[in-house]
């Protein structure tokens, strides 16, 4: 009777952890232009995002994808403009001036790169400085902020074609995650499907 009970309560321990169902999206895509593509796939807490398909037009025969998953969680602390590039947030450790940096808004990814760290009028290092024309959205206190990571890259080429399969590149749980399409082209294009489980 004792093993019994101690399988019942096993069993709805783990029914209690079982994660909800997976679900399918396609993100928004990035038209031509004349810098590096990027696709922000933002986290959805409990989730982890796994690419699925990737379909891109590169303008070169030397064009690369590149899938990044963003680490750490800070928070912004301050409002600011959507062109400011100077943002307090909660922490600066961990931070590496030359990275990228991703700020979720509102349900949405937007891309930045990192150009130094500064302190803020309370003497604190809590300044983010990012490198030129802000986050392109005002960004509200609470807001989340993740540093990405090593970039993992497939070289591509020149033409229109698609990465397609069950995981190409996957997140960590709870964070966004970002593909790219380089160098810069005029005719460049990408888009994503994901899917969160």
């Amino acid at each position: 009777m004792k093993k019994l009970l101690i399988a019942a309560a096993l069993s709805l321990a783990c029914l209690g952890t079982q994660a909800a169902s997976p679900f399918v999206t396609r993100t928004g895509s990035t038209g031509p232009g004349s810098a590096t593509n990027y696709v922000v796939i933002p986290s959805f807490a409990g989730y982890q995002a796994i690419l699925q398909s990737v379909q891109y037009r590169s303008a070169t025969n030397v064009g690369v994808l590149g899938f990044q998953s963003g680490a750490g969680a800070w928070t912004q602390t301050a409002t600011n403009t959507t062109t400011g590039v100077t943002n307090q947030i909660s922490s600066t450790n961990g931070l590496v001036p030359g990275s990228f940096l991703v700020l979720e808004h509102a349900g949405t990814g937007y891309i930045a790169a990192l150009a130094s760290l500064g302190q803020a009028t309370n003497g604190m290092l809590t300044n983010a400085v990012l490198a030129s024309g802000g986050w392109g959205v005002a960004p509200s206190v609470g807001d989340s902020i993740y540093q990405l990571g090593t970039a993992s890259t497939i070289p591509v080429g020149l033409g229109t074609n698609a990465v397609n399969g069950n995981c190409i590149f996957a997140g960590e749980p709870g964070r966004p995650i970002v593909v790219w399409l380089g160098p810069a082209g005029l005719t460049n294009y990408i888009s994503a499907t994901v899917e969160y489980r």
